[in-house]
């Protein structure tokens, strides 16, 4: 029995030190929530105000403690002064002191008190008649008759005398004391007026300065409230509100510097809404057009029957179609990679003016069965990148200058040494691009048909679907370099691409800054 009930004892012990861990614990959790819970200006105002109150109890000690110091050293001044004056005016007959109280200039009358005794302590001369034998007899007088000056605090029916001894000599020898007393009545009335002042001014002060402290808070912070509801109702209708900015002209400041940054990121977010809205409507377009294209023929193929040769000619088509597909998905697959930032660059010593010359070296076919030149201008040129990308990049640039060169003229494929790196360049005679279309380039499916006047079929066998010029300014991003295109109507255009002399970093995926997808291929 005994041990059963140790052991229910022990088991109370423990429920209660859990249950009392558990109410620590939501105390200190609760704490926590509260503090959270309490607004930013309320936050800033109880710092603010506690800080003050600090300064102000520092400030008002040292002011309260210094005037004291002030005013009683001038008291005791102004009683070394008077006991000085009357030292000087004290006379010996047959070796007593004695003292002319006339002759003093005009002791005030109740407010101080002026004793001229002898070795016996008697007084020989005194203004204080109303003075009680307790003074004459301090401990400061029987120092000053041996010989020792001092200053004492005497009470006197109810108030404070300040009260300074000094011996009377002659010829070295203390024949006497002299007492000079003030009340410090007017000291302690100020201090305690001094007092009541801080007492009432200090706590009306620092209310004062909290409530303007919460208002300019409430001010500063103003942008950061209709910052905060502007990102709920972001968060609560999503993208229709992308559109909306913090429109109040604000300083320079830290709060300014935020809203322009949260106007920017919401301007960097409303574009990436926008372009993947393009993206996905101009993907679904450039594939629909193959797609249907391939179920129709198919369709065509099962219900009609058609000699071999119509069958060949079906099949061309089906296969020139599907690689239309392939193409734009490899492009897309590749376009996704880098805003992934999953673009792979393999760093390796090229011969860039070599590379050159091989790329447009195979354009020599296409090129004469289609009535245009394709000239490499070279200098001797070694860079570190990625071979196969650069590759990819060249082919890019011509075939887009091939797709809108007319026949009987001329491309140029180059490259030489600069200050920076390397400087590669695809110039073309085409018909150019007009000024308007020239920050669009880069954009995803974006074409300019119309401004560049396809001299063979826009629709035809080697027609784009605008993400060339994207990929290019992928691989040029991700080797740390610029891509840049200039066109004159009715002249041509150039591409000109600036890749350093060598490719940033170990071998290794590249991120492909945010905002590269803003701006895509022609």
């Amino acid at each position: 029995m005994c041990i059963s009930a140790r052991c229910a004892a022990r088991s109370m012990c423990h429920t209660s030190r859990s249950a009392s861990r558990q109410c620590a614990a939501r105390g200190t959790s609760s704490s926590a929530t509260m503090a959270k819970r309490v607004p930013v200006r309320w936050r800033l105002t109880l710092w603010y105000g506690g800080l003050l109150a600090l300064a102000l109890v520092g400030v008002c000690g040292t002011l309260y403690f210094s005037l004291r110091h002030e005013l009683y050293q001038a008291l005791d001044d102004g009683l070394g002064r008077e006991a000085a004056l009357v030292l000087a005016s004290v006379t010996v007959d047959q070796g007593q002191p004695s003292l002319d109280i006339s002759a003093i200039s005009n002791p005030r009358e109740g407010e101080q008190f002026l004793r001229l005794t002898d070795m016996s302590g008697q007084p020989v001369a005194d203004t204080g008649a109303s003075l009680t034998s307790d003074v004459i007899a301090s401990d400061g007088l029987n120092l000053a008759l041996r010989g020792v000056g001092n200053l004492q605090w005497v009470a006197i029916d109810g108030e404070q005398l300040r009260v300074l001894s000094e011996p009377v000599r002659v010829d070295g020898h203390v024949i006497g004391a002299i007492q000079v007393g003030a009340f410090g009545t007017h000291i302690s009335e100020t201090l305690e007026l001094l007092k009541l002042l801080l007492v009432v001014v200090v706590p009306l002060a620092l209310v004062l300065a909290s409530g303007g402290g919460l208002w300019i808070a409430g001010r500063a912070l103003a942008p950061v409230d209709r910052l905060t509801r502007l990102a709920a109702a972001i968060a609560q209708h999503g993208e229709q509100n992308l559109s909306r900015r913090l429109t109040t002209m604000m300083p320079d400041d830290e709060i300014g510097r935020l809203a322009r940054t949260f106007n920017a990121m919401l301007g960097r977010l409303d574009d990436a809404f926008q372009q993947q809205r393009r993206f996905t409507a101009d993907a679904a377009h450039e594939m629909r057009t193959p797609l249907a294209l391939l179920q129709s023929q198919l369709e065509v193929a099962i219900v009609q029957e058609r000699d071999p040769t119509e069958d060949q000619i079906v099949f061309e088509t089906l296969a020139d179609d599907l690689g239309r597909l392939t193409r734009i998905t490899s492009a897309l697959l590749a376009l996704a990679r880098g805003d992934a930032g999953e673009l792979t660059i393999t760093r390796e010593s090229i011969d860039l003016a070599e590379l050159v010359e091989l790329v447009a070296s195979q354009y020599d076919a296409r090129a004469e069965e289609e009535g245009v030149a394709v000239v490499a201008a070279t200098s001797p040129l070694t860079i570190v990148g990625d071979e196969d990308l650069l590759i990819q990049l060249l082919v890019n640039l011509i075939e887009n200058s091939l797709r809108y060169t007319p026949a009987g003229k001329q491309i140029t494929v180059g490259c030489r040494p600069i200050a920076q790196g390397a400087q590669l360049w695809v110039a073309d005679e085409g018909r150019g691009i007009a000024a308007e279309h020239l920050p669009h380039l880069f954009e995803r499916f974006y074409r300019v048909a119309d401004s560049r006047g396809r001299s063979r079929a826009s629709g035809g066998e080697h027609a784009g679907a605008g993400l060339g010029l994207s990929i290019c300014q992928l691989i040029v991003t991700a080797h740390g370099g610029t891509i840049e295109v200039a066109s004159t109507l009715d002249l041509g255009t150039t591409v000109t691409v600036t890749l350093p002399a060598n490719t940033p970093g170990p071998d290794s995926r590249f991120p492909i800054p945010i905002g590269i997808g803003n701006r895509e291929s022609s």
